[in-house]
């Protein structure tokens, strides 16, 4: 790519791949030489004005500040073009300018800002500290001036609210607490059919980023509870609901039976159903991980249904494959000795059919080389303990087995194991 910058510099039609380009190889080339003047010269143009036009403020913020927003943090040595940036941002949090659409993109531009990999990155760079500031300083601004917005069109701003509460929990700033129980939470009471799916994510990402408090989780518990009594899904909610339930059962194991046999019941009726995979996918998901937690009280419920679960890996939703790999592995640690030949053939299958894309499979479902190491050494070890108790058969009997019309895939999986 770098060998041909110039033809892709002079092309007027991927501005995308541009932007891509910035964020990959940083701000040394000439596309970020471009899109500097070119911002320059809009903002400047803006801030020259003395009625603001709402048209060309949109304009800039969509084709040239919210893009750079992706890799501006990698400029380093520039605190001007960072002030710049952050002026404009900064006058665009005004109820008389943010309309939804520039309420939504300020939120996640500010979200980026304090992502952990934009803070490591300017870990040592005094200027991006006070880019972090003011971002929470807008954020709580961007706050105070929802009681100006007209109540009929709130809910067009909702993907922002949930960003502003993100931004909180990843520079653990109390406001967050407040912005959740007394407006975001009740807001989505009143509306959740328009807002349900995008509560329940974020709810998952509050817990992942261990920001809520004790009072939170029981709303989220109750809230959960609600929807499964409810019995009524709003916008295709069940992967999110099933998610937040895996990850409410990491911290607090104790209320996983709470939700068992409705996802039992869900598991059941779409199995074997090809168009529920996803659906499927996080049901197994959190089966296996409330059985990894309390095996002995829901062994009669779901050890039954191991092999079924099993047969959901890998998962194409990223980073699925990872978690899941790890309950599939803290399974193999605690019932090794207990494993029934259906479960271990069922084990086998799915670790098969992981490695059978080869050399892409660590790549395709985002898993880090470590683990993928780890995957390829148990698989290595459960096939040699079979091949040992069946010395009529050959690991390339089982591959032909498990992947018939793939002789790629099992001459690949053969390979890592030649050696051995």
């Amino acid at each position: 790519i770098q060998n041909h910058i110039d033809i892709i510099t002079e092309c007027l039609d991927i501005e995308q791949l541009q932007h891509f380009l910035c964020s990959y190889f940083g701000p040394e080339n000439e596309c970020a030489s471009n899109f500097f003047q070119y911002f320059n010269e809009e903002v400047d143009g803006i801030f020259s004005r003395k009625r603001q036009d709402k048209r060309m403020i949109l304009s800039t913020l969509v084709d040239v500040v919210y893009p750079m927003s992706k890799w501006i943090y990698k400029i380093t040595d520039n605190p001007e073009l960072h002030k710049k940036f952050m002026r404009f941002i900064s006058m665009l949090t005004r109820p008389d300018i943010a309309s939804f659409d520039i309420y939504n993109l300020i939120s996640e531009i500010l979200l980026r800002f304090v992502k952990p990999k934009r803070v490591e990155y300017n870990k040592k760079n005094p200027v991006y500290e006070k880019v972090i500031k003011l971002s929470q300083i807008l954020a709580i601004k961007m706050i105070d001036f929802i009681a100006e917005i007209d109540s009929v069109s709130l809910s067009r701003y909702f993907d922002g609210f949930t960003n502003i509460v993100l931004l909180f929990a990843y520079t653990k700033n109390d406001s967050g607490h407040k912005f959740l129980s007394q407006f975001l939470v009740p807001f989505y009471v009143d509306n959740q059919e328009i807002t349900e799916t995008k509560m329940l994510d974020l709810f998952s990402k509050l817990i992942n980023l261990k920001y809520c408090n004790d009072d939170e989780i029981e709303i989220i518990v109750e809230i959960v509870i609600e929807i499964i009594v409810r019995g009524k899904f709003y916008q295709d909610i069940e992967t999110s609901l099933l998610d937040l339930m895996t990850n409410l059962i990491k911290i607090h194991p104790e209320i996983s039976p709470l939700f068992i046999d409705f996802s039992i019941e869900i598991f059941n009726e779409n199995k074997n159903d090809e168009s529920q995979t996803d659906l499927n996918a996080y049901c197994a998901h959190f089966l296996l991980s409330a059985f990894n937690r309390k095996p002995e009280e829901f062994e009669e419920k779901i050890m039954p249904l191991i092999s079924e679960i099993f047969s959901v890996f890998p998962i194409s939703e990223k980073p699925k494959t990872e978690q899941f790999w790890f309950e599939i592995k803290s399974f193999i640690e605690n019932f090794k000795d207990k494993m029934t030949e259906e479960i271990r053939e069922s084990l086998m299958r799915c670790l098969t059919r992981y490695l059978s894309y080869q050399e892409f499979t660590n790549t395709i479902f985002s898993v880090p080389d470590e683990l993928h190491g780890e995957i390829i050494q148990v698989y290595g070890e459960i096939i040699g303990a079979y091949l040992s108790e069946h010395p009529d058969i050959t690991l390339k009997d089982i591959l032909d087995n498990f992947l018939p019309h793939q002789p790629t895939s099992v001459e690949y999986i053969l390979s890592l194991y030649s050696k051995e």
